[in-house]
Order: structure tokens, then C-alpha cells, then sequence
């Protein structure tokens, strides 16, 4: 059923309490099911710091009020992509080859690096949406996290899984194809269909929404590209990395003068 897809990519991707399956999962077939369903599980995420965003403007300015949506999304999410962000951050700066940058991004404990990759990702969604206007604030909360979770679908079919063991990451790498994309992207062009919508059919609402969808999957192939690279494929770290990196871009391509 399509709604238990939607289910697991909840369950993957946030904290929030949902109500326990009929059965263990199986990552084989769960993780393609959720895949599909992971710019909507960013939907829900970006639905709830919006909320915080616009409650907390009704007593704060825009720097508390970003600063408390941030936090919001972090807990939603149980800053799971945050780590995957800060554990390839370390990899890539440990100065060894491929197999110590994978050992080092296994390692739970967070070095210098991975503090200060998450720590400017934090800053630079509080700095970029506190530019915004209210309004356009509270929807970039939206698509950010949509458009972050389109990227890792886009990266997972194009790269083979890192490592040689089996894990939750190598079960998203080998069974996300074409049809998971479509999925995905047809949620994205719903959210950008609702913003043209509210901003009205004007050429420019239509060119700023392509521009979102082009950035969003632009950034998303350079990092996976760049990550690949070094790696010799990418993990379940990478794809939160190519994540947060992605809503960066959007916050701050939405922020822009």
C-alpha cells in the first residue's frame, strides 16, 4: 500500500511517535517502499518548524523565531542528518584513504570537524532564514526539507554503496531505481505547483520554482559526485550530508537580495 511507504519514510526519517507496524521491517523492501515517500516525510518536518517559525513570531523577532524553528526541525528529525553531515565532515578531513575515511565516519564519536560542519549548518539556517520575511520564511521552512530529501533519492541510484557490508544504507543505494525518483519528484512538483499557486500564475513565481527544483538538484549531484569520489561510493552518512547541504542551498538562494 503507498500510505505504508509514506509510514516508513516517517519512521526513517523523524522521531515523531508513530504507531508500531504489524511486523519487524525488513530494510530490503522497506527502504524503496519509504524512498519514494521522502519529500513528503520533509514535508511533515517542514510543516512543523513552520508552525514553531510562525508561533514564536507572535512573541519574537525573526532571529529567536528562526532560531527556535531550527530546533524544532532537529528534534523532529532526532538531528539525524545533522550526524550523517558531521560524520562525513570527519572522514573527509581524517587525511587517510578511502577505507580510514570510512572507518573514521563509523566512529559514533564526533571530531572537530563534524562539530564545526554541523554547527555552520545550524547557523546558517538561522542566519539565512532570520533575512526573510515572515511569510517567505515560514514556506522556505517547507520546501528546504523537501527539496533536501529529493536530493538523497536523486543520489541514491547514481552511486554504489561504499562499503562492503551490508546496512540500512546499502538496502536505499541498491533498491532505489527510476521508479522511486518519479515518485519523489512528482512530490516536488506538487509543493512548487502550491507555491506558484500562492504566489500567483506569474512568470516569475514559475521561474523561481524551477530555479528552486534546478538548484535543489544541482547541489544535490555535485556533493554526491564529490563525495563518491572520495569514497568510492557513498553510505547512509552521505546521504545526510547531501541532505543538509541541499537545504543550505535553499535557504540561502531564497534569502538572497
Amino acid at each position: 500500500m503507498p500510505w505504508r511507504g509514506f509510514a516508513l519514510a516517517l519512521r526513517f526519517l523523524t522521531r515523531l511517535p508513530l504507531p508500531a507496524g504489524p511486523a519487524p521491517i525488513d530494510p530490503a523492501t522497506a527502504a524503496p517502499a519509504a524512498a519514494a515517500w521522502f519529500p513528503l516525510a520533509g514535508a511533515v518536518v517542514g510543516v512543523v518548524t513552520a508552525a514553531v517559525y510562525a508561533l514564536a513570531a507572535r512573541w519574537f523577532g525573526p532571529l529567536a523565531s528562526s532560531t527556535l524553528a531550527v530546533l524544532a526541525g532537529v528534534l523532529v528529525t532526532g538531528a539525524f542528518h545533522l550526524d550523517g553531515l558531521a560524520d562525513t565532515a570527519d572522514g573527509l578531513a581524517c587525511g587517510g584513504g578511502r577505507d580510514k575515511r570510512l572507518a573514521v565516519m563509523r566512529d559514533p564519536r564526533v571530531g572537530t570537524m563534524g562539530a564545526l560542519a554541523a554547527g555552520a549548518s545550524l547557523l546558517l539556517k538561522v542566519a539565512f532564514l532570520s533575512e526573510m520575511e515572515p511569510d517567505a520564511a515560514a514556506f522556505t521552512l517547507v520546501l528546504a526539507p523537501v527539496m533536501g530529501r529529493w536530493g538523497m533519492v536523486l543520489a541514491m541510484p547514481r552511486h554504489p554503496y561504499a562499503r562492503e557490508e551490508p546496512g540500512l544504507g546499502r538496502a536505499f543505494a541498491e533498491g532505489t531505481g527510476p521508479r522511486q525518483v518519479l515518485a519523489a519528484t512528482a512530490q516536488v512538483v506538487l509543493v512548487l505547483a502550491a507555491q506558484v499557486a500562492l504566489a500567483g500564475p506569474a512568470p516569475t513565481a514559475v521561474m523561481r520554482a524551477a530555479a528552486a527544483a534546478g538548484l535543489a538538484a544541482g547541489a544535490a549531484r555535485l556533493v554526491a559526485v564529490f563525495l563518491a569520489r572520495r569514497l568510492g561510493g557513498l553510505t547512509g552518512d552521505t546521504y545526510g550530508a547531501i541532505n543538509e547541504v541541499v537545504e543550505v542551498a535553499i535557504l540561502g538562494w531564497a534569502a538572497a537580495r
